[in-house]
């Protein structure tokens, strides 16, 4: 099943007018949101309203009745003077997983477009940076949000509130599996996320997508993928080289860190001042809502994400 179509003017209204509530906005959002950048677009061509300063969730209510936007963004930052984006005190660590632009899906779809499938795909990958997150790196104050095409770990955890661009890298190769290790086959650590990240890839993995690959890998990776998996899993060096044998497996490895590191879009955790989609909001492209998942092994976007326009358009309801 496709994402549904774009969202009509009317029905962004109607939205805001009747569906939306300030109280499903995370609390993260609420606390300190005076010191947020506050964007919006108003016409689906982006968000060119910036340095907007919304002091409580009741002006965010009465802006959202009053312009009824096509999309609605909060900073990753917090700011003594949001209006100039000046005095960053605190920010966020944030990650995008746009099931829309992953490298490798297990459906169908064309490029740009998303189906419950991908969107299972994305979701799955979420969950798992979120487990490197929060285990290997003890991070506490972590947030799923169902993007409407995807997924964004939000991360407020006080120990990384003004981590800096070197170390919003570091972290990204860590959770990405953006990097072949030194050695494949430790037990725990970032080789452990390493084999995690290739074994989700492989597993996905179609003969198209090894084209930049030389015939003689693509093809034995594909023929062999079973068996290489295994040896993953094993943590089998010696099978492993076996099956490819030692200047293919580095090749290999090496296509397989560069589509681990494109899963998510790095640009979204380098950028301190990067604008996000705000959870409680509409993403008219799709006409599904922007919205913290509390219980991700339950959530469903095509019936949790679901607006009621969407539903009275289809007959649904």
């Amino acid at each position: 099943m496709a994402l549904c179509g774009e969202a009509s003017k009317g029905e962004q209204r109607s939205y805001y007018q009747t569906e939306w509530s300030a109280d499903e906005l995370p609390a993260f959002v609420t606390d300190g949101m005076a010191s947020r950048e506050f964007a919006f677009d108003h016409d689906g061509n982006g968000p060119n309203d910036r340095y907007n300063v919304i002091r409580s969730p009741e002006d965010l209510r009465k802006y959202l009745l009053f312009r009824a936007p096509y999309s609605a963004y909060c900073s990753v930052a917090f700011y003594e003077r949001p209006e100039r984006r000046d005095g960053i005190f605190r920010t966020e660590l944030a990650f995008d997983i746009d099931a829309k632009d992953l490298p490798i899906r297990s459906c169908q779809c064309s490029p740009g477009n998303v189906c419950e499938v991908c969107l299972n795909d994305a979701k799955q990958l979420a969950l798992d940076y979120l487990e490197v997150l929060r285990g290997d790196l003890a991070l506490r104050e972590t947030y799923l949000i169902y993007s409407g095409r995807g997924y964004h770990i939000r991360i407020l955890d006080p120990s990384i509130s003004m981590i800096g661009s070197s170390g919003r890298r570091k972290i990204l190769d860590y959770v990405s599996g953006g990097k072949v290790p030194g050695n494949l086959f430790i037990e725990g650590g970032y080789s452990a996320v390493y084999r995690k990240r290739i074994t989700w890839i492989l597993t996905r993995l179609r003969k198209e997508n090894l084209a930049a690959l030389p015939g003689t890998v693509s093809n034995r990776a594909m023929k062999e993928r079973d068996p290489i998996l295994q040896a993953l899993a094993e943590r089998d060096r010696i099978a492993l080289n076996n099956l490819m044998g030692e200047k293919r497996l580095g090749a290999l490895l090496g296509f397989l860190s560069t589509l681990a590191a494109s899963l998510t879009d790095a640009k979204v955790t380098m950028d301190e001042k990067r604008i996000i989609r705000l959870p409680t909001s509409l993403h008219s492209k799709v006409s599904m809502k922007c919205m913290l998942v509390k219980d991700p092994a339950s959530f469903e976007p095509m019936r949790d994400a679901v607006p009621d326009f969407v539903r009275r358009r289809e007959g649904t309801v």
